[in-house]
Parts: structure tokens; C-alpha cells; sequence
């Protein structure tokens, strides 16, 4: 019966042996593998320069936020790119229009951006992305 416990004992601690050999194993190759590949960017440089095709893509960009709300009236914003206001939903106002003005014969605003177009309608008739001076962003900050 001892004969038969030392053998488990035997194989348990050869057992173990071999895990704790395939782990050291392991703790060695992942930083090596992991290492390897976070430099492949640095061993070949020229892998990173951009390609005319890039560049051009890059030209294209259009700013982040081409309709800014204003501050007062969540219902209208500014178009960066046609510098005027818009309407950010279909809205009218409720009640009577306003009279016309007798020596010049426009309607006057009852309210900021009532007269405008929506922001939808502006964007489809100037859609972004058609390369304006406006849109063109610098890829770098300027060197001082």
C-alpha cells in the first residue's frame, strides 16, 4: 500500500514538474512574442508613410461639427460651411404671420430662424465632403 502512494506521489510530482516547465515555457515566449509584434511598426518605416491615395482621402475630411447650435435656441444652428443659420427640425411658428413692413415689403422675423432652411435641406443642397477651402484640414500642427 506505501508502494502504491509514493508512486502517486511520483507521478503528481512529475505532473507538476512538467506543468511548472510548460509555464515557465510560456511566461517566457508571450513578452517575447508580445514584444515582437508592438516593434513590426518600427522595423520597417516605410511601411508607414502614406500613399496619394491616403492623402487625397485626407483632403476630403470635413470638420467635426459642421452645424453648431446656437446658444439660446436648441431649434436653430449654424452651418460652418455655408456660414448661415438653419433650422435643426421642420419647425413653424403657431399664430397669425407677421405684416409686412409697407415701404420695403418684407416679412420680418417672429423669431430666430423662422425664415431659414432646415439644416437637412442645407446639407443635401451642399452636401460635406466636396473638398471647399473651408473643409481642408491640416494633418500636423504647425512648426513654430
Amino acid at each position: 500500500m506505501a508502494s502504491r502512494l509514493n508512486r502517486r506521489s511520483r507521478r503528481a510530482q512529475s505532473v507538476s514538474e512538467s506543468e511548472l516547465k510548460a509555464m515557465k515555457l510560456h511566461s517566457l515566449l508571450f513578452p517575447l512574442i508580445l514584444v515582437t509584434l508592438a516593434g513590426c511598426d518600427q522595423l520597417n518605416p516605410s511601411a508607414n508613410k502614406s500613399s496619394p491615395k491616403t492623402q487625397a482621402a485626407r483632403e476630403n475630411r470635413v470638420p467635426v461639427h459642421r452645424f453648431v447650435l446656437t446658444r439660446y435656441d436648441p431649434g436653430v444652428a449654424f452651418d460652418t460651411q455655408t456660414g448661415q443659420l438653419c433650422r435643426t427640425w421642420d419647425w413653424k411658428l403657431i399664430g397669425k404671420p407677421a405684416k409686412p413692413d409697407e415701404q420695403s415689403g418684407t416679412v420680418p422675423q417672429r423669431s430666430v430662424g423662422e425664415l431659414t432652411p432646415t439644416c437637412l435641406s442645407l446639407y443635401q443642397q451642399y452636401p460635406s465632403g466636396v473638398n471647399p477651402q473651408s473643409e481642408a484640414l491640416p494633418d500636423e500642427q504647425p512648426s513654430n
